[in-house]
């Protein structure tokens, strides 16, 4: 298990290892990293995979398989508010008022695991300079030409031949 050291923070959340599954509405954007920053300066260890040391679980669209884990290994869930209301009273509150809430549920598979953003990639052309294999080709058409040329620069004299007979 990986855990991330805490901050010189107020320590009210001391005891606290959490793992962080935070996503936005539309599950493109990560904010995962955003609370566990707000977590280690509260005091807690953040881990960076939902192991056995885990006691919290920081929840909001994440995916399916880190909440049947946390419910499987009976972890706290909790929301993000709960991340806030501790911050803002500077005390480690209960955290059964902010519980975790599962928008996955009754989702196909399909649509769970969706996580990239629709908008295409910046199209780069493949070029000799960028490509090792069209340079290589590029090589050898070159070469091929070349022969080629040399070829054709001796049919002159043959063909001045074939036309004057």
């Amino acid at each position: 298990m990986e855990l991330s050291p805490g901050r010189a923070g107020s320590g009210i959340l001391t005891g606290v290892v959490a793992f962080v599954d935070v996503w936005s509405s539309n599950r493109t954007e990560n904010y995962s990293k955003m609370f566990s920053q707000q977590l280690l300066n509260l005091g807690a260890k953040v881990s960076k995979t939902l192991s056995k040391q885990v006691t919290h679980v920081i929840f909001k669209d994440g995916s399916q398989s880190t909440w049947d884990k946390a419910v499987k290994n009976k972890v706290k869930l909790a929301s993000v508010l709960w991340v806030e209301k501790c911050r803002e009273t500077t005390k480690h509150v209960e955290e059964s008022l902010y519980p975790a809430i599962n928008t996955n549920n009754g989702l196909p598979e399909l649509t769970k695991k969706k996580r990239k953003c629709m908008q295409p990639k910046d199209f780069v052309e493949k070029t000799p300079e960028n490509d090792k294999r069209l340079a290589k080709k590029f090589d050898k058409m070159c070469k091929h030409l070349d022969d080629q040329k040399a070829s054709i620069g001796e049919l002159p004299r043959y063909l001045t031949l074939v036309f004057f007979l």
